[in-house]
């Protein structure tokens, strides 16, 4: 039986990422933002790494931490997922023109919230220390709100 069980496990588990990583971007909204900001080719001047963000619609989101790049270009903010957990995802490009911000804490921490998509359906809310790099390398394209 334990036999059974140790050759059955990575399989299960193998399966179980598959699901979880294919539902995320649907719960998360980011499926529909790959279609409503597609990636462009635009040099990335700066690149930040291991980054975090909290993505979402209404009250319904998702935490992606320690497993984003962002990539400050001229014309926008590229938001990239790794691989390893988003192999059915595509970078989005956020447009400086379609970035509205405001200030957000969450769970006493101070944050960024970006409303994106058509209509600013979709909230990405990122940590502020995130934010005050991404603005340094945007060279002021990238607005950093209030405090509130």
């Amino acid at each position: 039986m334990t036999l059974y069980v140790a050759i059955a496990f990575p399989f299960f588990f193998f399966a179980m990422w598959i699901v979880t990583t294919a539902l995320l971007p649907r719960i998360s909204g980011w499926a529909r933002l790959e279609d409503e900001l597609p990636d462009r080719p635009d040099p990335a001047h700066a690149k930040l790494r291991f980054e975090a963000f909290y993505l979402g619609r209404g009250k319904l989101g998702v935490s992606y931490r320690g497993c984003v790049t962002f990539e400050v270009c001229q014309t926008g903010l590229r938001v990239r997922v790794w691989k390893l957990f988003a192999p059915f995802s595509r970078p989005i490009f956020i447009p400086w023109n379609a970035v509205e911000t405001e200030f957000a804490k969450v769970f006493f921490v101070q944050a960024t919230r970006m409303k994106i998509g058509q209509g600013g359906e979709f909230w990405m809310t990122i940590p502020l220390r995130s934010a005050h790099n991404i603005a340094r390398a945007s060279g002021g394209r990238f607005i950093i709100p209030d405090r509130g």
